[in-house]
């Protein structure tokens, strides 16, 4: 059967016709519903992954690869609208259970914290604490102590690596200032390197994820494989390797486990769980036998209730 060959400036237009028949971006799904479309799966097999394509043809922020409702210009006309309703400049905590407003993490996400984000919008920080070299330097060498290793900017909490960026000029040079040998990230690595790299890491270890890749020096960071591959699913899915909750078998909205310690990272030690499980198994004293019976008895239970819905029993 013929079928047509797109090019990518042909995909990014009809993208677009999406977004302006919807009235926003489109989801993945949002965007299949739409008759007279090339497929999705069209656009996924040439950008790698729908989040690709997105950032591609709406130039949206790299750092912010996985929420793609808003672009960078409509978060910032919405944060002047916000204050314009609120009639001060608003602080984060304003933007609690605002359900018409992005979320703090968009802000910090794609302008590293809170004040980055008001001055992008032309607005006034609601303070600034003034940290000197030496503050800065003690809380990357408290943030070593803990971690044992060389800080990230994962790592961060206040301030942000903003600070740190404006005061030493760059983030390796605030590593530098305080004794640290700067993380380095080969990012030139083909698709095939970083694939087999991150195999050999998932057989290692079990799992990937920021705690893991952050043991050793040199090993890929997080956002170079979702800014490779878009996400952590497409990599398992290239790799042909499972990733899901070992309680429900669901693959979305994964964390990773620590069976005997919160830094125990050894091989058979991390285990996938879905957020909701995650939660439930530190609840009181549940288990991982203890939660899997439960959702074998929920699951026997809805099959059960079904079955009388349908009169087939």
């Amino acid at each position: 059967m013929y079928s047509k060959t797109y090019a990518d400036d042909e995909l990014f237009e009809y993208l677009r016709k999406a977004r302006e028949k919807l009235g926003k971006i489109p989801t993945e799904a949002e965007y299949d519903s739409l008759d007279g479309f090339p497929n999705v799966r069209t656009i996924i097999r040439r950008f790698w992954s729908w989040n690709q394509a997105l950032r591609k043809c709406f130039k949206l922020h790299k750092k912010y690869s996985n929420n793609f409702k808003y672009t960078d210009e409509e978060v910032i006309l919405k944060l002047k609208e916000f204050a314009k309703r609120k009639g001060k400049t608003p602080t984060s905590r304003d933007l609690v259970f605002q359900e018409d407003m992005p979320s703090l993490g968009v802000y910090e996400g794609r302008w590293g914290c809170w004040n980055n984000a008001l001055k992008a919008a032309g607005l006034e920080p609601n303070y600034k604490i003034e940290y000197t070299k030496l503050d800065l330097k003690n809380k990357l060498i408290a943030i070593s102590k803990d971690k044992e290793r060389t800080p990230m900017i994962k790592d961060l909490k206040s301030p942000c690596v903003a600070t740190y960026q404006e005061r030493f000029g760059s983030w390796n040079n605030a590593l530098r200032y305080s004794g640290f040998k700067p993380n380095k990230v080969k990012t030139d690595r083909t698709d095939e390197e970083l694939l087999n790299e991150c195999s050999k890491i998932i057989d290692e270890f079990g799992v990937i994820n920021a705690d893991v890749l952050g043991l050793k020096q040199g090993n890929p960071t997080m956002s170079l494989i979702r800014d490779r591959f878009g996400s952590i699913n497409n990599l398992y899915l290239l790799l042909n390797k499972k990733r899901e909750c070992v309680v429900c078998g669901f693959n979305l909205m994964l964390d990773a486990h620590h069976l005997n310690g919160k830094k125990n990272n050894k091989k058979g030690e991390l285990i996938w769980l879905c957020s909701n499980h995650h939660r439930l198994l530190h609840y009181k004293n549940n288990t991982i036998e203890i939660l899997k019976t439960q959702h074998r008895e929920f699951i026997n239970k809805l099959i059960k209730e079904n079955e009388v819905l349908n009169g087939t029993m």
